[in-house]
């Protein structure tokens, strides 16, 4: 299936069956169109501009070391990865890293509607840091406990104006201190 055209928002959850619920309620005739990148889905919906909405699998990025071999512990020096580079069987991870890549390239806008918790707030930040080249900084958040169209629609019109980065650096901090352990 073909992609989305012209300048749109980049909408960023945590699983499919969010991306598509989020998709639905937040399109004005609440029928969003599913496609499909690489195997990997990801719904268009219509609101007040085109709104793409793509779901990760969980973590997409995990901690490795930054050269060499782990032949003694602790080692110090590491760096964020795709699993795929880091796990054995973790090679669809891949398609939807790239999935993520090449829909930000046309993306204007970007919104993280992750699970507004540690593990959430660090999966919607890896993508936007990695996949979609550092567009941690601009992305805005979408805060909800539902999944309800009222309260969808409420956290799409009225975001944090940026990412929640003490959750972040609270999810990021706990990996990288399991890792070095």
């Amino acid at each position: 299936m073909g992609t989305p055209m012209g300048k749109y928002t980049l909408i960023i959850t945590e699983k499919p069956d969010a991306a598509k619920r989020i998709a639905e309620a937040l399109d004005r005739q609440g029928k969003s169109k599913k496609l499909k990148e690489n195997g990997v889905p990801y719904f268009v919906a219509n609101r007040d501009r085109e709104l793409v909405v793509v779901p990760a699998i969980g973590h997409l990025y995990t901690v490795v070391q930054e050269r060499g071999r782990r032949n003694h512990y602790p080692v110090f020096d590491f760096k964020w990865a795709p699993r795929h580079l880091a796990e054995r069987g973790a090679k669809n991870i891949r398609m939807w890293v790239e999935t993520f890549s090449k829909l930000s390239h046309d993306a204007d806008e970007f919104v993280s509607a992750c699970d507004y918790d540690i593990e959430g707030s660090l999966i919607g930040y890896c993508i936007l840091k990695y996949a979609c080249g550092g567009k941690e900084d601009s992305a805005k958040r979408m805060k909800f406990s539902t999944l309800m169209k009222s309260e969808l629609e409420k956290a799409y019109e009225e975001p944090l104006p940026h990412l929640d980065f003490a959750l972040i650096e609270a999810g990021r901090t706990r990996h990288e201190v399991d890792w070095l352990y």
